[in-house]
């Protein structure tokens, strides 16, 4: 018999495969929304904690004149490349940003105390400083202070941030340096006609400095 009752049968019939894609799709849609919203929010609060940071890094180095805003670390054999294209620009970039005249890079070859134990040297500047930068090349890692420099970093529980001068091999670096450099960001400078070239800008080398913790 074609009655009432059989067309709203055969119109639930036709209306299930509906509603069973909106029960599953609503859910799915509602979990996607709330983890975008999340990470939107997670994102905005990363930002906004590194701007609290880098603020207090700057109200810090501006009152502060015994603190460094970088302890940089290298092998006397990258002595000339790091002083002219690392240490220098990287101090007057970062005096710019922090707003003072006093020098915020210090290493070894200039702040090491004459006549005083080697490694109580670096753990005292390091201490001194809020981040280390360590320029990594095949001298580096074949010199085993240079090497203890980022053991000392890590102990001290600094921030380290690797710089590299095109390519170094790896089959020389100690464990504990290959695993940094294969877990952080890092520097990293390119030939180009004869020149090297940061592939990144100056700026951003400060702020990532300033900003870690």
């Amino acid at each position: 018999m074609i009655n009432e009752h059989f067309f709203d049968s055969l119109n639930d019939a036709c209306l299930r495969p509906t509603r069973i894609a909106l029960a599953t799709a609503l859910p799915l849609v509602f979990v996607l929304s709330l983890t975008a919203t999340l990470y939107v929010l997670y994102k905005r609060r990363k930002a906004s904690m590194r701007l609290q940071t880098r603020e207090s890094r700057i109200a810090e180095l501006q009152t502060d004149d015994d603190r460094f805003a970088v302890f940089l670390g290298y092998s006397i054999n990258d002595y000339d490349f790091v002083h002219e294209n690392v240490e220098m620009p990287l101090n007057l970039h970062l005096q710019t940003i922090v707003d003072t005249d006093r020098r915020l890079v210090c290493s070894g070859d200039t702040d090491f105390r004459l006549g005083v134990n080697l490694h109580d040297e670096a753990v005292r500047l390091m201490q001194q400083s809020n981040v280390v930068v360590l320029m990594v090349t095949d001298s580096f890692c074949t010199s085993n202070f240079c090497q203890s420099e980022l053991t000392f970093a890590i102990n001290e529980n600094k921030p380290v941030i690797v710089m590299v001068k095109e390519r170094v091999n790896e089959n020389i670096m100690p464990p504990i340096l290959r695993n940094h450099f294969h877990r952080y960001t890092r520097i990293v400078w390119m030939e180009t006609n004869g020149q090297y070239l940061l592939k990144t800008t100056w700026n951003n080398v400060c702020n990532s400095i300033l900003e870690l913790s």
